[in-house]
């Protein structure tokens, strides 16, 4: 992401990346994110890794179905 893109990931409990997609340039301050189709992700603990220009959050979410 040296561009200054912000990109998005979901990783499951095991490691295996199951969603990645740039999500353009964000500014400070809280933001809503559109993820993309996840109905074909089973219910379950995933991992959200949002990363811009050397920073990286990540958080743990739960998906139930």
């Amino acid at each position: 992401a040296g561009n200054g893109a912000a990109w998005l990931e979901v990783v499951d409990v095991t490691g295996r990346q199951v969603l990645r997609q740039e999500v353009g340039r964000l500014g400070a301050g809280r933001h809503m994110l559109a993820s993309g189709d996840l109905s074909r992700l089973t219910a379950g603990v995933y991992f959200l890794r949002l990363s811009e220009a050397g920073n990286v959050v990540i958080r743990r979410v739960g998906l139930i179905r």
